[in-house]
C-alpha cells in the first residue's frame, strides 16, 4: 500500500471505530492526499448531518416527552373529576328514587282515601254536602300526586341519561390516560436510546422540555 494512502487509512480508522461506538462528534481533520480529500470531506458532511438529524430528533422526543406528561396529568384530573361527578350524579338519583317512592305512597293513600270518602258517601251519616267536598278535595290531591309522580318519573329518567353519558365520558377519559401513558413511555424509550449517541454539547434531560417547542440540544 503506498505511504500516502496508509496515512489516510490510519487516519480514518479511529473515526470510524468512533462511530462504531455511538460517537458522532468524530471528523477527519488532517487532509487527505488530493485524490481522496473529497471522500473525507464528504465523510465530515455526512457525519455532520447525521449529528444534526439526531439532535432535532432529540429535540422533539423531549418536547413529546413534555407534551405527553401534561396531557397524562390533564387526563388524570379529567378522571377525577368525571367520578366526582358520577357521585353526584349517582347520589341525585337515588334522593330522586326515594322523591318518587314518596309521591307513589302519597298517591296510594290518596286513592285509599278516596276509597274511604265513598264508602261514606253510601251512609247517611254525614251530609251529602259535606261528602261532595270532601270527594272533590281526595280527587284534587290525587290528581296532584299522579302528575308528581310522572314529573318525578320523567326527571329520574332524564338523571338516568346523565349518568350513563357520565359513564361513557369517564371510560373515554381511561382510554386518553392509557394512551398518554403509553405515549410518554414511548418518548422515553426513545430518549434512552438517543442517550446512547455521543453529540457533543450539553443534552436536554426530558424534564428540562416544557411545551410543544423545546430549547433543543446546545450546538457541538
Amino acid at each position: 500500500m503506498p505511504p500516502q494512502l496508509r496515512d489516510c487509512v490510519a487516519q480514518a480508522q479511529p473515526v470510524l471505530h468512533n462511530l462504531n461506538i455511538c460517537r458522532i462528534t468524530c471528523e477527519i481533520d488532517e487532509a487527505f492526499i488530493p485524490a481522496l480529500d473529497q471522500l473525507r470531506l464528504d465523510f465530515n458532511a455526512s457525519v455532520a448531518t447525521l449529528r444534526t438529524a439526531l439532535r432535532k430528533v432529540g429535540e422533539n422526543a423531549f418536547s413529546i416527552d413534555a407534551s405527553a406528561g401534561e396531557l397524562s396529568e390533564a387526563a388524570s384530573n379529567l378522571s377525577m373529576r368525571t367520578e366526582r361527578q358520577a357521585a353526584s350524579v349517582e347520589e341525585t338519583a337515588a334522593a330522586l328514587d326515594e322523591i318518587t317512592a314518596t309521591v307513589k305512597s302519597s298517591v296510594a293513600r290518596a286513592e285509599e282515601a278516596g276509597q274511604i270518602v265513598a264508602r261514606m258517601k253510601a251512609s247517611a251519616e254525614l251530609s251529602e254536602t259535606v261528602v261532595k267536598r270532601a270527594v272533590a278535595t281526595m280527587g284534587e290531591i290525587e290528581s296532584s300526586s299522579r302528575e308528581q309522580s310522572t314529573g318525578f318519573a320523567e326527571i329520574n329518567a332524564a338523571v338516568g341519561t346523565v349518568d350513563q353519558g357520565t359513564q361513557q365520558n369517564a371510560a373515554m377519559v381511561e382510554q386518553t390516560s392509557a394512551a398518554s401513558a403509553n405515549l410518554a413511555l414511548q418518548s422515553q424509550a426513545l430518549n434512552a436510546l438517543l442517550a446512547t449517541f455521543q453529540l457533543g454539547g450539553t443534552v436536554l434531560s426530558p424534564r428540562h422540555a416544557t411545551g410543544r417547542t423545546s430549547a433543543g440540544l446546545a450546538a457541538a
